[in-house]
């Protein structure tokens, strides 16, 4: 959105006679373009006001600093306040309450980024949307998702995330969604949760009394968080729908079903979907049970998160290798389980070892699993480094086998598939 200098300065109650107009906005040194308006935003490796000087090299008018910066403005205008992510918050809220943009919410533990990209595919056949890039979904990433809307979209289409009690509410607050959509809910981020049911109330954040239509997966409806706090017109999925998805996948196919709710309810016809839907699986996102064929090797990347249900998932939706060919399984620890990871790890190992060859694992919990397929007589090896993973990896592949790669998205075990070794 384009916005006045003067405007932001209204919002943060900082006056400035400028009347110089904001094009971008960002909290990465590298990413500003000319005109831009940085929020120098303090992480645990970065202080944003180190890079000021940068910043003003590169073209941007101004920038958000805290109240004690006492270094220089290198020609910007700086606009000093009591904390810097809240005034970024502050100002998406803003914009958008001036904005007549109908917002639609996903949230869930899985499947929340493939759902988004469904939704903003078919809808986009028909209306104008503005959506998330990737997972750009916290209390950051989702105010700067609002400010790079052009302005005169129908639809905002947001991810909204969470790792911890009241990150929802907050998103909510910032753009209250009508339309929600909550996919299946289970144990991720759940060393900050007592319970499953603790993460559904976390989850049911995303409902406000401006929401009017809700499209929630049927396992997430049996929690009584979702029951209680869900107050609006709502339908369960998956169901039975008159559009053949276009997945054979049965995880993707259940998001296709909730984006097609979707669509329905703002009055989309079937054809409409059904044109839309031939050209999805080319969208699908990044590393989300992407199939990828080299050297008469099927690999599934699906590398992009792990946890329980997509583990599962990505198991029993394998394809079937050719005749004398295995199926391996490169497998990264899940993270973020606290006290239950060891049983969730257990459990992926008594369902991977029914399903798969051989296993290739890394990260200290996956110990676990290397013993379970030792015991039924596979082969099985952990790996300490990533390195000897991906040696490890080329060095047991052959022609007709089908790798399924999957793991925390902290590893980015992705990268196995970059220049990856002849196979023979």
């Amino acid at each position: 959105m384009q916005i006045p200098i003067s405007q932001i300065g209204k919002i943060l109650s900082r006056m400035t006679e400028s009347t110089t107009v904001i094009n971008s906005y960002a909290i990465d040194s590298r990413k500003i373009e000319p005109g831009s308006l940085f929020f120098a935003l303090k992480g645990k490796k970065f202080d944003g006001h180190d890079f000021l000087e940068d910043v003003a090299r590169n073209g941007a008018y101004a920038a958000v600093v805290d109240k004690d910066y006492q270094g220089a403005g290198y020609g910007l205008e700086l606009f000093f306040v009591d904390d810097v992510r809240d005034a970024l918050q502050l100002i998406a809220k803003k914009m958008l309450q001036e904005k007549q943009i109908r917002v639609i919410g996903v949230t869930g533990s899985v499947g929340k980024t493939t759902t988004k990209e469904m939704i903003y595919h078919i809808l986009s056949k028909k209306f104008k949307v503005h959506a998330n890039k990737g997972s750009q979904n916290t209390q950051v990433t989702l105010p700067l998702t609002i400010l790079s809307a052009v302005g005169d979209e129908e639809f905002l289409l947001l991810e909204m995330g969470m790792t911890k009690k009241g990150h929802i509410a907050k998103l909510v607050e910032i753009a209250p969604p009508e339309i929600v959509v909550l996919t299946e809910i289970t144990y991720v981020h759940s060393e900050n949760f007592e319970s499953l049911e603790d993460i559904a109330q976390a989850k049911s954040e995303i409902f406000s009394v401006n929401t009017k239509y809700s499209v929630i997966h049927k396992n997430s409806a049996n929690f009584n968080a979702i029951y209680r706090n869900c107050l609006s017109h709502n339908i369960l999925y998956p169901s039975k729908i008159d559009v053949i998805s276009p997945y054979k996948e049965s995880h993707l196919s259940q998001n296709f079903v909730a984006a097609y709710e979707v669509a329905r309810y703002l009055g989309m016809d079937d054809n409409q979907i059904r044109l839309a839907a031939l050209s999805m699986v080319s969208k699908k996102a990044p590393h989300r049970f992407e199939v990828i064929k080299r050297a008469g090797v099927t690999f599934i990347d699906d590398s992009y998160n792990a946890n329980l249900l997509s583990v599962t998932a990505a198991l029993e939706n394998l394809p079937k290798p050719k005749e004398g060919g295995r199926v391996i399984f490169v497998f990264g620890q899940m993270s973020e389980l606290g006290s239950q990871s060891p049983m969730f790890h257990q459990m992926v190992a008594k369902k991977s070892v029914d399903i798969c060859d051989l296993v290739l694992c890394i990260g200290i919990e996956t110990k676990s699993i290397v013993e379970v397929f030792e015991k039924k007589g596979k082969f099985a090896k952990y790996f300490f480094d990533f390195r000897s993973l991906k040696d490890g990896l080329y060095d047991n592949i052959k022609p007709g086998d089908v790798v399924l790669i999957k793991g925390a998205n902290s590893l980015k075990l992705w990268k196995l598939l970059d220049e990856s070794p002849a196979i023979v």
